[in-house]
């Protein structure tokens, strides 16, 4: 309220210096340091798509690959939101915690789902699929 001039508008700096008592509270303010966490989402996400792309070389079960991406996205979602400062909501959790847990617990659930799917008959049971050759790394995984 003291920062406003007569018309209720913010008075500028050159009118705060000339004001002493004004200065010297506006020279005791700082704000707290801030971490750029878009930079540091920035990396992770560069750094998931390299883990995720090095995964999807591998002959896994389908829907691994994706599991591994929520796995790997619900953590570092968790972890940056601990940098960032915001109203928790379930204990020491904030929201965006609380969803990053249940991304990277879905991930978990479908690994697993995967595996259990895995030997299911996917590829040429259905006409206009074509059959897995015997001799094709697919087949033998």
């Amino acid at each position: 309220e003291r920062l406003l001039d007569t018309n209720g508008r913010l008075m500028t700096p050159e009118k705060i210096a000339k004001r002493k008592e004004l200065a010297e509270i506006v020279a005791a303010e700082r704000s707290l340091p801030v971490i750029n966490t878009q930079l540091i989402s920035t990396a992770t996400a560069s750094l998931i798509a390299l883990i995720c792309l090095c995964v999807f070389t591998l002959y896994l079960a389908p829907g691994r690959g994706f599991a591994v991406m929520l796995m790997l996205e619900g953590i570092s979602r968790t972890l940056i939101e601990g940098l960032r400062v915001e109203p928790t909501v379930l204990g020491p959790f904030t929201l965006s915690m609380v969803i990053g847990l249940v991304v990277c617990a879905s991930g978990v659930v479908l690994w697993f789902a995967a595996a259990a799917l895995r030997n299911r008959p996917i590829i040429g049971d259905t006409p206009g699929y074509p059959a897995v050759p015997a001799t094709s790394p697919i087949a033998a995984a």
